[in-house]
């Protein structure tokens, strides 16, 4: 059996396969499996993944009609033999010692759950560069789920390998924040320890249809619903990090917001939905020390008055042209 299974959900990405797959085959470690959950491709990508298989014998494909990336991920965890577990989306690349990375540190500590960090690139062109090598820092089950929360460690499942009765214990679920979801509760099942080596070997490559950057849609109000279900969990199970998780949730509803008012629609539903869980956190606001200013400051505005907000959010937008102000502006 190999000692990481690599888990790959293909849909419609024909143009960056190539890239993707051949920074996996050029890894430093390769006692991998590398499954590719072709998930009703209509472009070719499925073709692309058969073709890849034939030339290399550690590649098994699957495929599947539309289903979404969630079970295309826990179709992937079914097929997966090896010790650990990691995922990557068809759209990145990795550095080519990623997973000698993450795997020497598990084999050095024994982890339930090994970490690197991720880069965001604009285009597929870059240098690799050889980055300097940082002590791996041990976290205890508490510490990686405050790391988590704060996001010191990305939300993304990429970045990281799993031990696999806990990766396989634990099933994706939904559209929007579903990786944040899924690693909290790996955290959740966590018996030992994780370990985390801050270099930046998971390229995150910006493309032009990246859900986080298009206009706002209903579906979207699923990160305030997973951000308000680990909240309830952990108010149940952990209560020592409440506070991290209520700032997760207020957060998470502060930039929902923002969306939907950058896309005109602060007469929604959703609006009043956002805006009321804003408002429940009046006093919470007052009192807690973990906010930033800017963070604070804002939510403030809002529950005073939400008309002026929304003039200096679109003002703030069209002055220094974020990205939120151009795509929905």
């Amino acid at each position: 059996m190999p000692f990481l299974s690599i888990i790959i959900p293909v849909y419609n990405k024909v143009n960056y396969l190539d890239s993707c797959i051949n920074s996996i085959l050029a890894q430093s470690f390769t006692d991998f499996e590398l499954i590719l959950i072709n998930d009703g491709s209509t472009d070719g990508s499925g073709d692309k993944c058969d073709k890849y298989c034939d030339i290399d014998r550690r590649i098994v494909v699957f495929h599947q009609s539309n289903k979404g990336v969630s079970a295309a991920r826990n179709k992937g965890l079914s097929m997966a033999n090896g010790s650990y577990v990691g995922f990557i989306d068809a759209d990145d690349t990795i550095e080519p010692d990623m997973y000698e990375l993450l795997v020497n540190n598990c084999r050095l500590t024994n982890a339930d759950l090994s970490i690197c960090s991720i880069v965001i690139r604009e285009s597929e062109s870059f240098e690799t560069k050889n980055s300097f090598r940082r002590d791996a820092s041990m976290l205890s089950q508490s510490a990686t789920l405050t790391a988590l929360l704060n996001g010191k460690i990305n939300w993304s499942a990429n970045n990281k390998i799993y031990k696999r009765e806990l990766a396989t214990a634990v099933a994706f679920e939904g559209r929007m924040n579903e990786d944040l979801l899924y690693c909290f509760n790996v955290i959740r099942l966590m018996t030992g320890h994780a370990v985390f080596a801050d270099e930046k070997k998971y390229n995150y490559i910006k493309r032009e249809n990246s859900v986080r950057l298009t206009k706002f849609s209903e579906k979207q109000l699923e990160s305030v619903y997973v951000s308000n279900k680990i909240l309830k969990i952990v108010n149940s199970e952990f209560g020592k990090h409440v506070e991290e998780a209520k700032i997760l949730d207020l957060i998470s509803n502060l930039s929902i917001l923002n969306l939907i008012i950058l896309a005109k629609e602060h007469r929604s539903s959703s609006y009043a939905e956002v805006a009321q869980n804003l408002r429940n956190y009046k006093s919470f606001i007052t009192t807690t020390q973990k906010l930033s200013k800017r963070q604070k400051y804002a939510a403030q505005i809002f529950i005073l008055n939400d008309a002026l907000y929304r003039r200096l959010l679109k003002t703030y937008c069209f002055i220094f042209q974020t990205e939120a102000g151009k795509k929905t502006l």
